[in-house]
């Protein structure tokens, strides 16, 4: 009964997201399961498969069927309650079953409530292994990861993924990511990955809320220093913001860096982090997935690991070890210490001849991020799709 009850109450605080639709059809090839980027992936399906798009997070799209209602009420009887987005999917029944969202606790429920639906998952974030301690049993049918060192966190989680391939990320080889014209180019590019919204929402725990404020002051020190180093040098800094205009929490993220007075603020519009990226020279970061993705692209990048230098002894979280810098090396790395330490590894770094970086990174790439173009990563998409079903 207290699941049931967990049920009706969850499902009443999402009704006002539903969206009920007439045209979602059964047994479909391919369901690609949310809007996240979903023209990116839809492009990567050949068109001889049948394919639907459902909304699963701002909006919940639902089929408007007397057969799922009766779908709920017997996966209700035999104990599985489920969120609707998951009764869904697997009401639509679809052979294969995409999702460029990759990292939800309830996946595992699936292959319980439809065993013959293959699950394709496309990574879309970075992962650190005190994430996926939750994902015990999970099980992927295949999963496109961005390098290797993916593979092995989940394998240390204990997560199946009967095939793996470490195709970089999907957003990085699309085209529409390189056909942006920016206005300006700038000599760094600093990468907010403040997430505003969240830090400051009742519904985050309190360890996030400690975490996301040192966060936060972590990225006021580095903003500070390059502030300086802007009026001292030169240089033109900006700052790629992670929020678009239209964003909730962008004015907060907006006034976080409104006080450096030599850097410049952009807000994000689409993908144009990407284009302002890679007409950098240097690219900088606290641990943005974009870093990771620029470093693919054979960007000069350096991320600040320091937030655990700036906490208080007593707060122990595993967000303060960031386990997924073990294969970088040193001149890739910075612990904001003081100004100076900070301007010469940053000067170091843009003074670095291209082909002693490429050298570097090199082993990097195939641990963090590969990258092949569209026009492979449609093909061998499609050969993984014609075992799969075959």
């Amino acid at each position: 009964m207290e699941k049931i009850a967990f049920f009706i109450k969850k499902s009443i605080n999402s009704l006002y997201r539903i969206n009920f639709r007439l045209d979602l059809n059964k047994n479909n090839d391919f369901l690609i399961w949310d809007l996240e980027l979903s023209d990116d992936v839809k492009k990567l399906i050949d068109s001889k498969y049948s394919c639907q798009v459902i909304a699963r997070r701002n909006e919940i799209d639902v089929p408007l069927r007397i057969g799922f209602i009766l779908y709920i009420f017997k996966t209700i009887i035999k104990g599985l309650i489920l969120p609707i987005p998951y009764l869904v999917a697997c009401y639509l029944s679809p052979k294969i079953l995409l999702t460029y969202i990759d990292n939800s606790l309830n996946y595992k429920y699936i292959k319980l409530l439809n065993p013959d639906i293959r699950l394709i998952s496309i990574q879309n974030g970075t992962r650190y292994d005190f994430m996926m301690i939750n994902h015990v049993g999970f099980e992927f049918d295949v999963y496109l990861g961005f390098g290797q060192v993916e593979k092995e966190i989940m394998e240390k989680a204990g997560i199946i993924v009967n095939k793996y391939y470490p195709f970089g990320a999907l957003s990085l080889c699309s085209r529409d990511t390189y056909n942006l014209v920016v206005e300006s180019r700038y000599d760094i590019i600093f990468i907010s990955d403040i997430v505003s919204a969240d830090f400051h929402s009742k519904n985050s725990s309190k360890e996030y809320k400690l975490f996301y404020a040192l966060y936060e002051k972590y990225t006021r020190i580095i903003c500070n220093f390059l502030d300086i180093i802007a009026n001292e040098t030169g240089l033109r800094i900006a700052i790629a913001m992670r929020t678009e205009q239209i964003d909730k929490g962008h004015d907060i993220e907006f006034e976080l860096y409104s006080h450096f007075k030599n850097l410049i603020c952009i807000p994000r519009k689409g993908k144009s982090s990407y284009q302002h990226c890679i007409n950098s020279n240097l690219v900088i970061t606290i641990g943005s997935t974009l870093g990771y993705e620029m470093l693919g692209m054979n960007k000069k990048v350096i991320f600040c690991n320091g937030i655990s230098d700036i906490s208080n002894a007593s707060f122990k979280s595993p967000f303060l070890k960031n386990c997924y810098i073990d294969y970088l090396k040193d001149k890739y790395l910075i612990r904001v210490v003081d100004l100076k330490s900070f301007k010469d590894k940053i000067l170091t770094m843009m003074e670095c001849p291209l082909h002693s970086h490429l050298a570097d990174i090199e082993f990097i790439k195939i641990k963090y991020m590969n990258f092949i173009d569209s026009e492979n990563y449609k093909s061998e998409f499609n050969y993984i799709v014609k075992e799969l079903i075959s």
